[in-house]
C-alpha cells in the first residue's frame, strides 16, 4: 500500500474537538524556555533549516480535556538529504518541516499529533514531509509521531546514531570528583597554563541577546570557514529573534579562545557546535570552555541536562557523557506532484541501509588473524 493510502486512511483531519493555530514566536518563546522540553537533539543537521527556514509554534488544543501544547517546527523549503555525508542534488531536497521539540505538562495525544499534521499540510500546500531529526523510541513526542503515521511509514535517514547527553551535576565538586586524582592535576595545570599565556584575564561570556552579537560575530570569524560564516550567523540571529540563544565564549579580551553555540529551553542547554584556536590546542581550550559550562549550569540551578547531538562516541565519552543511540526519521507526504521525488529518496536510503548492513555482516564475518606463534 502506499504510504498516501495509510495517511488518508488514518485520517489526519483529527477530530473536531483539537483547536489548531499558528502563535507569535516572540511571544510563545518565553513559554519555551520556561517548559520542561528536550529539543530534538541533531543541531548539526538542524542548522541548515534554521539558517535558511522559518521558525514557526503551533499550538494544538483539546477542548474536550482542556489540555495544550505547544509545538516548534522549522519549515525549509530545501532540506538536502545526506547520504554518505554527501548531500543529494537540490532537485531532490525537500519541503518540509523539522519537529524540534514540544512543551505542555502533559504529552501531546496522537488525535492533537495529527491534527498539526493537517494543519501544516493546508498552511504549507507544497509540503513533502516531516522531519524527526532526533528520532528516539523512548521519547514521548517521537513514538506519538510515529504512531500517528503508522508502522513503517518513516524513512530513516540516520540509523542509530550515537546521540551525546551529559546529566548536570548537583555542584561542580561532585563533578570534578568524578576523575581521577591525576586526571583532576592535568586538568588544574591546564587551566593554569592557559591563563599564563594571555595578559588580560580568560573568561567566559554567557551570550543570551541581540546586545551580544559582536561576541558571535568575532567567534564566527575566527572559528568557521568563509562558507560558514553566513550560515553560522543566521542561526544565531535565529535563536536571539525566538529567545532561546544560549552560547558561551572563551576569551581574554577581545581575543577568542574557544566557542559553544548553543540553544536553551527549561532544563535543557543544547550545544549546536564547539570551535577553539588550534595555537592552544596542547592546553585543551575546548575542555576548559566544556568544565565552565558545567560549573555554569550547577550553579545557575534548574538545568537538568546538556544535550550534546551525534556524533563518534569515542572521544567524546571519554570523561563527561552518556551515549544513546538516536536516528533520524522523514515522514513523506505523497501527492502526485511529488510521488517521483520521494520515491526516489526512499530507493537512495533504502539502498544506503542494505549497503551499510552488508559492510557490517561483511566485518564480523571476516576471517581473524592467524595467532602469532609463541602467543598464548
Amino acid at each position: 500500500m502506499l504510504v498516501s493510502a495509510a495517511l488518508k486512511a488514518r485520517n489526519f483531519g483529527g477530530a473536531s474537538q483539537i483547536e489548531v493555530s499558528k502563535v507569535d514566536i516572540n511571544s510563545t518563546g518565553g513559554a519555551f524556555r520556561k517548559c520542561g522540553v528536550e529539543w530534538t537533539p541533531q543541531y548539526a543537521e538542524l542548522c541548515r533549516t534554521m539558517a535558511t527556514g522559518e521558525m514557526v509554534i503551533i499550538r494544538a488544543h483539546d477542548r474536550l480535556f482542556d489540555h495544550e501544547c505547544h509545538f516548534l517546527f522549522i519549515i525549509s523549503q530545501h532540506l538536502p538529504v545526506f547520504l554518505h555525508n554527501v548531500a543529494t542534488p537540490k532537485i531532490l531536497s525537500l519541503y518540509s518541516a523539522s519537529l524540534l521539540g514540544c512543551d505542555g505538562k502533559t504529552p501531546p495525544t496522537e488525535l492533537m499529533v495529527r491534527a498539526v499534521i493537517a494543519y501544516l499540510r493546508k498552511s504549507n500546500p507544497g509540503l513533502d514531509a516531516i522531519y524527526d531529526p532526533g528520532h528516539c523510541p523512548d521519547v514521548t513526542l517521537s513514538a506519538t509521531l510515529s504512531s500517528a503515521f503508522g508502522e513503517k511509514a518513516g524513512i530513516f535517514e540516520h540509523q542509530l546514531d550515537a546521540y551525546h547527553r551529559f546529566a548536570v551535576p548537583i555542584s561542580f565538586d561532585d563533578y570534578m570528583a568524578g576523575f581521577s586524582k591525576k586526571r583532576r592535576y592535568n586538568l588544574k595545570r591546564q587551566s593554569r597554563l592557559l591563563e599564563e599565556r594571555f595578559s588580560e584575564t580568560l573568561q567566559m561570556s554567557v551570550i543570551e541577546n541581540a546586545a551580544q552579537m559582536h561576541m558571535v560575530d568575532a567567534a564566527v570569524s575566527k572559528f568557521k570557514s568563509p562558507e560558514e560564516q553566513d550560515e553560522a550567523r543566521k542561526y544565531a540571529v535565529a535563536c536571539i529573534n525566538s529567545g532561546l540563544m544560549k552560547s558561551f565564549l572563551l576569551h581574554a579580551g577581545i581575543q577568542c579562545v574557544a566557542f559553544a553555540l548553543g540553544i536553551s529551553a527549561g532544563e535543557y542547554i543544547n550545544i549546536h557546535s564547539t570551535s577553539y584556536d588550534p595555537e592552544f590546542a596542547a592546553l585543551s581550550p575546548g575542555m576548559e570552555l566544556w568544565l565552565r559550562i558545567v560549573r555554569y549550569a550547577s550553579e545557575q540551578g534548574g538545568y537538568r541536562q546538556i544535550n550534546l547531538g551525534f556524533g563518534d562516541p569515542g572521544r567524546a565519552t571519554a570523561s563527561l557523557n552518556v551515549v544513546e543511540p538516536r536516528n533520524s526519521v522523514i515522514y513523506p507526504l505523497y501527492r502526485l506532484s511529488n510521488s517521483w521525488k520521494l520515491i526516489a529518496v526512499t530507493c537512495a536510503l533504502k539502498v544506503r541501509s542494505a549497503l551499510r548492513k552488508r559492510k557490517r555482516r561483511s566485518a564480523t564475518e571476516a576471517p581473524q588473524p592467524d595467532a602469532v606463534p609463541g602467543e598464548s
